[in-house]
C-alpha cells in the first residue's frame, strides 16, 4: 500500500513539474501572440487611413489640375502649361501602379 501512495505521489509530482514548465513556456508565447494580434490590427488600420488619404489626395490634386486649365483658358501660359502636364503624367504614373499593399496576398519574403 504504501508503494502504490508513494508510486501516486511520484506521478503527480512530475505532472506538476511538466505544467510549471508549461507555464513558463506557454506565458511568453501568449504575449507575443497577443503583440502579434496587436500589430495586425494597428497595421490594417494604417492600411485604411493610407487608402484614405489616397482619395483626399486625388480630390486635390484634381481640382488643383482643374484651376490651371481654368487659368490657362484666361490666357496664363509658361508655368501653368508645365504643372497642367507634370499633374496629368503623374497622375497617369499613379494610375497604373498598381494595388498598394494586400496583407491576404503572400508577399516575396514568405
Amino acid at each position: 500500500m504504501t508503494i502504490d501512495l508513494i508510486a501516486l505521489a511520484g506521478s503527480i509530482s512530475v505532472i506538476l513539474v511538466l505544467l510549471g514548465g508549461f507555464m513558463k513556456l506557454y506565458t511568453p508565447i501568449k504575449k507575443q501572440l497577443n503583440r502579434m494580434d496587436r500589430l495586425e490590427r494597428w497595421t490594417a488600420k494604417q492600411q485604411q487611413d493610407i487608402e484614405s488619404s489616397k482619395e483626399g489626395r486625388l480630390v486635390i490634386i484634381s481640382g488643383v489640375l482643374a484651376c490651371l486649365e481654368g487659368l490657362k483658358e484666361h490666357g496664363c501660359n509658361g508655368c501653368v502649361n508645365e504643372a497642367i502636364h507634370d499633374i496629368k503624367k503623374y497622375m497617369i504614373v499613379q494610375a497604373h501602379r498598381g494595388v498598394s499593399y494586400n496583407p491576404d496576398e503572400p508577399s516575396a519574403d514568405d
